[in-house]
């Protein structure tokens, strides 16, 4: 296990590896960004309807709705994203590193 995390925080050049910026904050920036957004606009629509931020049954619904989109979208772009760079890449990165280090073993 020591091994395998070494190689995915060197990665296969300098600046490559797997860090917190790679790993999390980067993946993770377009469902955050969708999530506020959206949250935002529901309630800031509700609050020009009706002067408060509280949500009904109907206004609840219709986050839920639009997030359940929003998030099937960001979802989609990132499967095709990785299969492009799969494609693209001569050596799939996503597996390679893990595959070696069983062989190893």
């Amino acid at each position: 296990m020591r091994t395998f995390a070494h190689e995915v925080y060197l990665g296969t050049s300098a600046g490559n590896g797997l860090n917190v910026r790679s790993g999390l904050l980067t993946s993770s920036l377009s469902v955050i960004t969708a999530e506020v957004i959206l949250r935002i606009h529901v309630h800031a629509r509700a609050y020009a309807a009706t002067g408060s931020t509280r949500l009904d049954e109907w206004e609840h619904a219709r986050r839920k709705e639009l997030l359940l989109a929003a998030h099937s979208l960001v979802g989609i772009a990132s499967a095709g994203k990785t299969s492009a760079r799969m494609i693209v890449l001569d050596e799939p990165a996503g597996f390679a590193t893990l595959e070696r280090v069983l062989a190893t073993a």
